[in-house]
């Protein structure tokens, strides 16, 4: 979605389609929102990798779940 910022009149755009009683979206909003979904996801995938390890490593047993990767942002 940031890279969307980019083009010029997305946010034109978006805000067209926004009910007339909601505040108009910023490039500030969008940041702000991407910034605090960053932090939680990363503190989610932390949360995993600690759950696999414990159970691979502490308990013996297999992890059922695929974790991706380390994200680009």
């Amino acid at each position: 979605m940031i890279g969307l910022l980019h083009r010029p009149g997305t946010l034109s755009i978006i805000n067209r389609h926004l009910p007339e009683d909601d505040p108009r979206l910023t490039e500030q909003d969008i940041r702000k929102y991407y910034k605090d979904d960053r932090i939680i996801w990363s503190v989610f995938l932390a949360f995993r990798r600690l759950d696999r390890w414990l159970r691979t490593r502490l308990l013996g047993k297999r992890y059922e779940f695929l974790l991706p990767g380390r994200i680009q942002r």
